[in-house]
């Protein structure tokens, strides 16, 4: 597992190497620090059906002072209301995704396979016995197919390469390349079966996936072994946000909200892209991230580093 703590001192910006790509893409000679976060998990409720809190909709570092950019404008009027600055940008990976020059360099390698992506552990959470559980079961119901783990995860792999054709090793908070491995693996299958809402449901869409959530399948937000001990759901209990998170997790809200991405069986064929993502040019985000503040000084730093 990656360090919870190597990644508690990154800013929100700086996980999965988006602040590494918008560097490099800008032409600065280092990375910046980022003053403001910049939300890389999408929402997929409304504000008003379950709180945005840290570790659920917000960074757990989110400084309300420098706030946070976030992936529209209903967002950041909901955090503004809060006392919390917001500005509308839209997601990292859909930022990258959009503006890297790369996007469908790998679709002529489309397959007409399935992807199967289960829940994930992350640097603070780890949820393995779960991913493993519910990947068997999928395998009893899909045979011929791939299934994607998050970095996280990637030590599990060796029990599922008998299970499963092809494992592939999808993003990491840490993981510069993450960005880029998602829309390699993204673009080369057809449809995704998943068993939870989340951020892998809005890039697969973005990037030209149908994708279906599994019904029997489906990870409630208290329902599994590892998840009751995690720090997001001990989160959740602490704010009182649990009922809210609940719903908004629930097939019954999902399907509402998104109709037809609940199966029950067969191909999926839901392939409607979000469209209420904001879609803001890579130097406006450097700027709003405050770049233009903090580069001369780190810099400067930099120089006296190297005993300049």
């Amino acid at each position: 597992m990656s360090n919870p703590q190597a990644v508690r001192k990154l800013a929100e910006a700086d996980l999965y190497g988006y602040s590494k790509w918008l560097a490099a893409h800008l032409g600065f000679p280092l990375i910046p620090r980022s003053l403001r976060g910049f939300q890389h998990g999408w929402i997929w409720w409304s504000p008003e059906d379950a709180d945005l809190i840290p570790g659920f909709g917000l960074d757990p570092n989110v400084n309300n002072y420098w706030g946070v950019l976030s992936q529209n404008e209903d967002i950041s009027a909901y955090l503004r209301k809060r006392g919390i600055f917001s500005h509308a940008c839209g997601l990292p990976f859909l930022n990258y995704y959009k503006h890297c020059g790369l996007s469908g360099s790998f679709k002529h390698l489309k397959n007409n396979r399935i992807l199967y992506v289960p829940i994930h552990s992350n640097p603070w959470n780890n949820r393995s016995g779960d991913i493993e559980a519910s990947a068997k079961r999928f395998a009893d119901i899909y045979q011929r197919s791939s299934i994607m783990l998050a970095w996280n995860d990637k030590h599990i792999a060796p029990r599922l390469d008998g299970i499963f054709d092809r494992v592939e090793i999808g993003a990491g908070a840490l993981e510069n390349e993450s960005f880029l491995r998602l829309m390699n693996i993204f673009e080369r299958y057809d449809y995704m079966i998943t068993d939870s809402m989340g951020s892998h449901v809005c890039y697969a869409l973005e990037c030209g996936m149908k994708v279906g959530i599994h019904s029997h399948l489906h990870s409630k937000i208290d329902d599994n072994k590892d998840r009751l001990q995690t720090v997001d759901y001990k989160r959740l209990k602490e704010t009182k946000a649990l009922e809210g998170h609940r719903l908004v997790h629930s097939l019954d809200y999902i399907e509402t909200r998104y109709p037809g991405i609940v199966i029950d069986g067969g191909l999926p064929n839901y392939s409607i892209v979000p469209s209420n993502i904001s879609n803001t040019r890579p130097d406006i985000i450097a700027k709003l991230l405050g770049w233009d503040i903090t580069f001369e000084s780190d810099l400067v730093e930099r120089m006296q580093l190297n005993g300049n």
